[in-house]
Protein backbone atom coordinates (compact mmCIF):
# COMPACT_ATOMS: atom_id res chain seq x y z
CA UNK A 1 0.00 0.00 0.00
CA UNK A 2 2.76 2.49 0.43
CA UNK A 3 4.58 1.75 -2.87
CA UNK A 4 0.64 2.46 -4.68
CA UNK A 5 0.24 5.56 -2.19
CA UNK A 6 3.62 6.94 -3.18
CA UNK A 7 2.81 6.53 -6.88
CA UNK A 8 -0.66 8.13 -6.91
CA UNK A 9 0.95 11.22 -4.86
CA UNK A 10 3.46 11.92 -7.03
CA UNK A 11 1.11 11.88 -9.85
CA UNK A 12 -1.17 13.56 -8.45
CA UNK A 13 0.79 16.47 -6.95
CA UNK A 14 2.46 16.77 -10.32
CA UNK A 15 -0.63 17.43 -12.19
CA UNK A 16 -2.40 19.04 -9.56
CA UNK A 17 0.84 21.44 -9.69
CA UNK A 18 0.04 22.40 -13.63
CA UNK A 19 -2.83 24.49 -12.94
CA UNK A 20 -1.42 26.32 -9.82
CA UNK A 21 -2.64 29.46 -11.10
CA UNK A 22 -5.87 28.66 -11.11
CA UNK A 23 -8.38 29.36 -7.94
CA UNK A 24 -8.56 25.90 -5.91
CA UNK A 25 -12.64 25.73 -7.16
CA UNK A 26 -11.68 25.55 -10.67
CA UNK A 27 -9.10 23.00 -10.72
CA UNK A 28 -12.02 20.91 -8.17
CA UNK A 29 -14.40 21.11 -10.54
CA UNK A 30 -12.51 20.37 -13.82
CA UNK A 31 -11.62 17.39 -11.77
CA UNK A 32 -15.12 16.23 -10.85
CA UNK A 33 -16.22 16.93 -14.61
CA UNK A 34 -13.13 14.69 -15.84
CA UNK A 35 -14.77 12.07 -13.22
CA UNK A 36 -17.71 12.14 -14.16
CA UNK A 37 -17.53 11.56 -17.85
CA UNK A 38 -15.19 8.67 -16.67
CA UNK A 39 -17.84 7.20 -14.11
CA UNK A 40 -20.77 7.35 -17.48
CA UNK A 41 -18.14 5.84 -19.68
CA UNK A 42 -17.35 3.00 -16.92
CA UNK A 43 -20.90 2.24 -16.26
CA UNK A 44 -21.59 2.03 -19.46
CA UNK A 45 -18.81 -0.92 -20.16
CA UNK A 46 -19.04 -2.88 -17.05
CA UNK A 47 -23.12 -2.93 -16.67
CA UNK A 48 -25.66 -5.02 -18.57
CA UNK A 49 -27.01 -2.30 -20.90
CA UNK A 50 -29.79 -4.32 -22.79
CA UNK A 51 -31.48 -5.39 -19.50
CA UNK A 52 -30.98 -2.11 -17.88
CA UNK A 53 -32.56 -0.50 -20.89
CA UNK A 54 -35.35 -2.98 -20.50
CA UNK A 55 -35.70 -2.78 -16.82
CA UNK A 56 -36.17 1.44 -17.36
CA UNK A 57 -38.47 1.10 -20.29
CA UNK A 58 -40.77 -1.37 -18.43
CA UNK A 59 -40.61 0.82 -14.93
CA UNK A 60 -41.81 4.00 -16.93
CA UNK A 61 -44.63 1.44 -18.94
CA UNK A 62 -45.37 0.86 -15.43
CA UNK A 63 -45.83 4.43 -14.24
CA UNK A 64 -47.86 5.45 -17.20
CA UNK A 65 -50.31 2.19 -16.05
CA UNK A 66 -50.98 4.04 -12.71
CA UNK A 67 -51.49 7.39 -14.26
CA UNK A 68 -53.93 5.84 -17.05
CA UNK A 69 -55.78 3.22 -14.34
CA UNK A 70 -55.72 5.33 -11.35
CA UNK A 71 -59.35 4.72 -10.64
CA UNK A 72 -58.62 1.20 -10.72
CA UNK A 73 -57.50 -0.19 -7.12
CA UNK A 74 -56.13 -3.74 -8.74
CA UNK A 75 -54.13 -1.75 -11.41
CA UNK A 76 -52.63 0.70 -9.58
CA UNK A 77 -51.80 -2.12 -6.74
CA UNK A 78 -50.47 -4.84 -9.43
CA UNK A 79 -48.03 -1.35 -11.32
CA UNK A 80 -46.54 -0.82 -8.43
CA UNK A 81 -45.26 -4.59 -7.41
CA UNK A 82 -43.72 -4.39 -10.70
CA UNK A 83 -42.66 -1.16 -10.73
CA UNK A 84 -40.49 -1.70 -7.60
CA UNK A 85 -39.11 -5.21 -8.95
CA UNK A 86 -38.08 -2.91 -12.29
CA UNK A 87 -36.52 -0.45 -9.91
CA UNK A 88 -34.48 -3.40 -8.09
CA UNK A 89 -33.42 -4.90 -10.99
CA UNK A 90 -32.13 -1.60 -12.18
CA UNK A 91 -30.05 -1.44 -8.89
CA UNK A 92 -29.05 -4.59 -9.30
CA UNK A 93 -27.58 -4.52 -12.86
CA UNK A 94 -25.67 -1.16 -11.57
CA UNK A 95 -24.00 -2.83 -8.37
CA UNK A 96 -21.06 -4.26 -11.14
CA UNK A 97 -19.84 -1.02 -12.37
CA UNK A 98 -20.03 0.47 -8.82
CA UNK A 99 -17.86 -2.47 -7.29
CA UNK A 100 -15.67 -1.84 -10.33
CA UNK A 101 -15.23 2.62 -9.60
CA UNK A 102 -15.24 2.00 -5.54
CA UNK A 103 -11.76 1.19 -5.41
CA UNK A 104 -10.18 4.00 -7.93
CA UNK A 105 -12.36 6.42 -6.99
CA UNK A 106 -11.64 6.37 -2.97
CA UNK A 107 -8.37 6.33 -3.90
CA UNK A 108 -8.73 9.96 -6.48
CA UNK A 109 -10.98 11.05 -2.79
CA UNK A 110 -8.17 10.58 -0.85
CA UNK A 111 -5.93 12.30 -2.86
CA UNK A 112 -7.65 15.19 -3.06
CA UNK A 113 -8.56 15.60 0.51
CA UNK A 114 -4.66 16.06 0.91
CA UNK A 115 -5.67 19.68 -1.20
CA UNK A 116 -8.87 20.58 -0.08
CA UNK A 117 -9.55 18.90 3.62
CA UNK A 118 -7.30 21.29 5.64
CA UNK A 119 -5.05 24.23 5.14
CA UNK A 120 -1.14 24.41 5.38
CA UNK A 121 -0.12 26.18 8.61
CA UNK A 122 0.84 29.98 8.28
CA UNK A 123 3.31 31.74 10.85
CA UNK A 124 1.93 33.19 14.14
CA UNK A 125 -0.46 29.84 14.14
CA UNK A 126 -0.63 26.94 16.46
CA UNK A 127 -1.36 23.43 16.10
CA UNK A 128 -1.57 20.31 18.15
CA UNK A 129 0.23 17.48 17.72
CA UNK A 130 -0.22 13.79 18.99
CA UNK A 131 1.91 10.78 19.01
CA UNK A 132 -0.11 7.90 19.51
CA UNK A 133 1.55 4.52 20.43
CA UNK A 134 0.90 0.49 20.86
CA UNK A 135 -0.42 0.08 24.52
CA UNK A 136 2.30 -2.32 25.33
CA UNK A 137 4.72 0.10 24.26
CA UNK A 138 3.13 3.20 26.03
CA UNK A 139 5.24 3.12 29.41
CA UNK A 140 8.68 2.93 27.47
CA UNK A 141 7.76 6.50 26.38
CA UNK A 142 8.47 8.70 29.21
CA UNK A 143 11.15 10.48 27.94
CA UNK A 144 10.44 11.28 24.65
CA UNK A 145 11.86 13.68 23.06
CA UNK A 146 10.54 16.52 20.52
CA UNK A 147 13.24 17.95 17.97
CA UNK A 148 11.57 20.94 15.56
CA UNK A 149 13.00 23.32 13.23
CA UNK A 150 14.12 26.95 13.95
CA UNK A 151 10.90 27.71 12.27
CA UNK A 152 8.65 25.74 14.78
CA UNK A 153 8.81 25.91 18.68
CA UNK A 154 7.07 23.54 20.87
CA UNK A 155 5.37 25.50 23.46
CA UNK A 156 4.20 22.44 25.99
CA UNK A 157 5.44 19.96 27.78
CA UNK A 158 4.18 16.61 26.75
CA UNK A 159 0.25 16.19 27.78
CA UNK A 160 -0.08 12.12 28.32
CA UNK A 161 -2.98 10.26 27.96
CA UNK A 162 -3.49 6.98 28.92
CA UNK A 163 -6.72 6.13 28.00
CA UNK A 164 -5.33 7.06 23.91
CA UNK A 165 -1.76 5.74 24.19
CA UNK A 166 -1.26 8.91 23.12
CA UNK A 167 1.19 11.92 24.30
CA UNK A 168 -0.04 15.82 22.75
CA UNK A 169 2.59 19.09 22.52
CA UNK A 170 1.17 22.26 21.11
CA UNK A 171 3.64 23.96 18.39
CA UNK A 172 3.74 27.23 16.79
CA UNK A 173 4.75 28.21 13.55
CA UNK A 174 6.98 31.35 13.63
CA UNK A 175 8.51 31.36 9.28
CA UNK A 176 7.53 29.07 6.66
CA UNK A 177 8.96 25.86 6.30
CA UNK A 178 8.72 22.22 4.53
CA UNK A 179 10.44 19.97 7.14
CA UNK A 180 10.08 17.14 9.81
CA UNK A 181 9.43 17.18 13.06
CA UNK A 182 10.70 14.54 14.97
CA UNK A 183 10.66 12.52 18.53
CA UNK A 184 13.24 10.41 19.77
CA UNK A 185 13.51 7.96 22.84
CA UNK A 186 16.62 6.36 23.57
CA UNK A 187 17.84 4.81 20.02
CA UNK A 188 14.42 5.20 18.13
CA UNK A 189 13.78 8.04 16.13
CA UNK A 190 10.36 8.59 14.05
CA UNK A 191 9.27 11.87 11.88
CA UNK A 192 6.14 13.30 10.66
CA UNK A 193 6.36 15.84 7.52
CA UNK A 194 5.13 19.75 8.50
CA UNK A 195 4.50 22.28 6.28
CA UNK A 196 3.97 26.26 6.69
CA UNK A 197 3.79 28.55 4.05
CA UNK A 198 2.74 32.34 3.67
CA UNK A 199 -0.79 33.72 3.71
CA UNK A 200 -0.82 33.95 -0.39
CA UNK A 201 0.67 30.25 -0.99
CA UNK A 202 -2.46 28.45 0.94
CA UNK A 203 -3.15 25.95 -1.81
CA UNK A 204 -0.80 23.02 -0.70
CA UNK A 205 -0.98 19.60 0.31
CA UNK A 206 -1.33 18.69 3.88
CA UNK A 207 -0.31 15.61 5.11
CA UNK A 208 -2.44 15.78 8.33
CA UNK A 209 -1.92 12.66 9.96
CA UNK A 210 1.08 9.84 9.24
CA UNK A 211 -0.51 6.36 9.26
CA UNK A 212 -0.26 3.32 11.36
CA UNK A 213 -0.19 0.12 9.90
CA UNK A 214 -4.26 -0.26 9.07
CA UNK A 215 -5.46 -0.33 5.69
CA UNK A 216 -8.10 1.96 6.01
CA UNK A 217 -5.50 4.22 8.00
CA UNK A 218 -3.31 4.53 5.15
CA UNK A 219 -6.33 4.40 2.63
CA UNK A 220 -6.90 7.95 4.15
CA UNK A 221 -3.85 9.15 4.96
CA UNK A 222 -1.50 8.12 1.43
CA UNK A 223 0.91 11.23 1.60
CA UNK A 224 3.18 9.49 4.11
CA UNK A 225 4.50 6.25 4.52
CA UNK A 226 2.99 4.33 7.25
CA UNK A 227 4.07 2.77 10.33
CA UNK A 228 4.70 -1.08 10.41
CA UNK A 229 2.64 -3.78 12.29
CA UNK A 230 5.64 -3.92 14.98
CA UNK A 231 5.89 -0.20 15.28
CA UNK A 232 6.09 1.84 18.91
CA UNK A 233 4.22 4.49 16.75
CA UNK A 234 0.57 3.87 15.42
CA UNK A 235 0.32 7.44 14.01
CA UNK A 236 1.10 10.92 14.18
CA UNK A 237 -1.48 13.31 13.90
CA UNK A 238 -1.01 17.68 13.43
CA UNK A 239 -4.25 19.45 13.41
CA UNK A 240 -4.07 21.60 11.14
CA UNK A 241 -7.03 24.65 10.07
CA UNK A 242 -10.12 23.23 7.94
CA UNK A 243 -10.09 24.50 4.63
CA UNK A 244 -12.91 26.69 2.69
CA UNK A 245 -13.39 25.97 -1.16
CA UNK A 246 -16.91 28.28 -1.47
CA UNK A 247 -18.86 27.39 -4.96
CA UNK A 248 -21.90 30.32 -5.91
CA UNK A 249 -21.60 31.90 -2.77
CA UNK A 250 -21.81 28.47 -0.74
CA UNK A 251 -19.49 27.48 1.68
CA UNK A 252 -19.70 23.41 0.42
CA UNK A 253 -17.73 20.81 1.69
CA UNK A 254 -15.03 20.11 -0.99
CA UNK A 255 -15.91 16.51 -1.10
CA UNK A 256 -20.22 17.41 -1.79
CA UNK A 257 -18.88 19.74 -4.75
CA UNK A 258 -16.82 16.94 -6.60
CA UNK A 259 -20.27 14.70 -6.00
CA UNK A 260 -22.99 17.04 -7.39
CA UNK A 261 -20.87 18.19 -10.28
CA UNK A 262 -19.55 14.80 -11.00
CA UNK A 263 -22.69 13.78 -11.20
CA UNK A 264 -24.17 16.35 -13.14
CA UNK A 265 -21.48 15.76 -16.06
CA UNK A 266 -22.17 12.15 -16.19
CA UNK A 267 -25.94 12.76 -16.65
CA UNK A 268 -25.17 15.69 -19.86
CA UNK A 269 -22.78 13.06 -21.27
CA UNK A 270 -25.66 9.89 -20.89
CA UNK A 271 -26.89 10.41 -24.13
CA UNK A 272 -23.59 10.93 -25.64
CA UNK A 273 -21.58 7.99 -25.02
CA UNK A 274 -25.38 6.14 -25.54
CA UNK A 275 -25.58 5.44 -21.27
CA UNK A 276 -28.70 4.25 -19.42
CA UNK A 277 -27.85 4.48 -15.89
Amino acid sequence: MNAVNTVLTTVVDWLMTLSAAWPPVVTLILISIASGILMAWIFGFTSPQRRLTRAVDLGRAQVLAIKLFKDELGTILSSLVHLFRYTGLRLWYSVPPMLVMVIPFVLLLAQLARWYEYRPLVRGETAVVELQTTAKDWPDLDGVIVESPPQISVETKPLRDDKRQSIFWRIRASQPVNETLRWRWGSDTVEKQITVVDNGNLFRPVNVRRPGPGWWDRLLNPGEPAFGEDSTVQGITIRHPARSTPLLGLDLPWWATFLIVSILAAMLVRPLLNVQF
